[in-house]
């Protein structure tokens, strides 16, 4: 019984500290999520640089205890090649996340030069629709202008006509008298007429 009173007395202190450390894991994940991308790439340049130190003075202590041949060293000698192989571990992960950061900056700086040159050829795609608007407006007025200026031209020329025979009127009577007058007194000179005059005499 003074057992079980015990490992009771002891669940809440346990229960605590796992809801502790899960408000501290959800905490720092809010801080990581909150981090903007810039923040993350400085983060992981700086852990580079302190694994990359720490890896080159691990590598140092490791040297010195591989020339040691105590079994104490020895057991150093093999926790410090595990730790040497996880800064490792971590280096590489570092330069992925680099190597990562620097393509979809690539990607991103490419998608800002297409988003610009889209934004261009819809700016130019506007001027050309208006350009050939303007160009379909300038060819229908043009082509009424040309209808009215036909139009006049055929009413002008139906007038001209006719002031042209109302004038000749005198003219052809003369030349209706002259060629009869002719034809009467010698018809041997009938071919000798002109054609308009042939016809009118054939009349």
């Amino acid at each position: 019984m003074r057992r079980r009173r015990n490992i009771d007395s002891t669940i809440p202190h346990v229960r605590d500290q796992h809801v502790d450390s899960s408000n501290t894991a959800l905490k720092t994940w809010g801080r990581m999520t909150a981090m903007t991308q810039e923040e993350i790439v400085a983060g992981a340049r700086t852990v580079a640089q302190g694994l990359e130190a720490l890896r080159v003075e691990h590598g140092g202590l490791l040297q010195g205890l591989q020339a040691q041949d105590a079994p104490a060293a020895r057991d150093k000698a093999s926790l410090l090649s595990k730790i040497i192989e996880m800064i490792d571990l971590g280096l590489g992960e570092a330069q992925v996340m680099q190597a990562l950061t620097n393509h979809l900056q690539m990607v991103e700086a490419e998608k800002q030069k297409l988003r610009t040159q889209v934004k261009r050829l819809c700016q130019e795609n506007a001027w050309l629709r208006d350009e050939l608007a303007g160009t379909q407006q300038k060819l229908q007025a043009s082509e009424q202008a040309s209808g009215v200026v036909k139009d006049s031209s055929t009413s002008l020329r139906s007038v001209h006509v006719g002031h042209l025979c109302f004038s000749d009127g005198a003219s052809l009577g003369r030349l209706l008298y002259t060629t009869s007058h002719c034809c009467a007194q010698s018809p041997e000179r009938f071919s000798e007429l002109h054609p308009m005059q042939v016809l009118l005499a054939k009349r």
